[in-house]
């Protein structure tokens, strides 16, 4: 028995859950989950006037991160998450000539 608990608290899943908020029987609540922790992290690093890049973000994490990738909130970019994830919002602005999504934390009414 004490085995059995010792691998299951070890497990991937049981991580899954406990850090990121991620149940294998519901779908991602990415409001929810530690994934929304990271992003708030990488925008602290990265805002610039109020925005930061989310192709830089997604860098900024995976570095930091490696677990937290797009794949396992069921999502196939970072562009995705935020979008996902209500708690932000992204804007499109012209940066070094390309257009480049970015995002801030959306504001909340009091």
């Amino acid at each position: 028995m004490q085995r059995a608990l010792s691998e299951a608290l070890q497990s991937e899943a049981f991580r899954d859950i406990v850090a990121d908020g991620i149940s294998p029987v519901c779908n991602v609540d990415l409001y929810a989950v530690g994934v929304v922790r990271v992003l708030r992290e990488a925008f602290g690093a990265l805002a610039v006037d109020g925005w930061a890049p989310v192709a830089e973000a997604g860098r900024w994490i995976t570095d930091r991160y490696p677990g937290h990738l797009p794949a396992k909130y069921g999502c196939r970019s970072w562009r995705q998450v935020v979008h996902e994830a209500s708690t932000f919002e992204i804007r499109y602005f012209e940066m070094d000539g390309q257009r480049t999504a970015c995002y801030q934390e959306r504001v909340r009414p009091a």
